[in-house]
């Protein structure tokens, strides 16, 4: 939200500030989280599967 709002709505949120790092740290835990997700349950085949 930070990137489209102007930076007065800033006051509005929870914390006061956009908190970027917080944000960038979620993001990639979901995306670690999802790629653990598919490699567990993603099933690899082999030529000889077809």
């Amino acid at each position: 939200r930070g990137v489209f709002l102007p930076d007065s709505a800033r006051v509005l949120e929870q914390a006061g500030s956009w908190e970027f790092g917080k944000v960038a740290l979620v993001l990639a835990a979901w995306c670690v989280g999802g790629l653990v997700l598919c490699l567990l349950t993603f099933r690899w085949k082999t030529r000889r599967d077809g």
